[in-house]
């Protein structure tokens, strides 16, 4: 499952670059809602104008397709890459680990054992 964006030209807009990541982040949660699934690590795959590709992967800290946090992973990704006059082609959010969600009861209990 992944998410994706291929901009109309070369893309040299950090501002838009960060938007687009967002946007993605934001679709990627949708799916992995709507599948009843979460994931273990967020890809960001930048392609660039000569078709030259960057792939960087972070595992999350839990297992999850909350937005936010995917949110905030997929922007830490791109910012730790420094495309500051990079000629951006494409951004995609693949989810290299996914898994089922576990029920609500489970995931309850496992909260309430895991507090002192």
């Amino acid at each position: 499952m992944s998410a994706g964006h291929r901009f109309d030209g070369d893309e040299l807009d950090p501002d838009r670059r960060h938007r687009t990541v967002l946007g993605l982040a934001q679709e990627l949660g949708a799916r992995l809602r709507t599948a009843g699934e979460i994931t273990q690590a967020l890809t960001l795959t930048v392609t660039y104008a000569d078709r030259t590709q960057t792939t960087r992967t972070r595992s999350l800290t839990e297992p999850t397709a909350h937005t936010p946090a995917l949110a905030a992973t997929a922007r830490d990704l791109l910012a730790g890459l420094g495309l500051q006059r990079a000629r951006v082609r494409a951004l995609a959010t693949p989810t290299p680990r996914r898994v089922r969600r576990p029920p609500a009861h489970a995931r309850r209990s496992r909260r309430e054992t895991s507090q002192p």
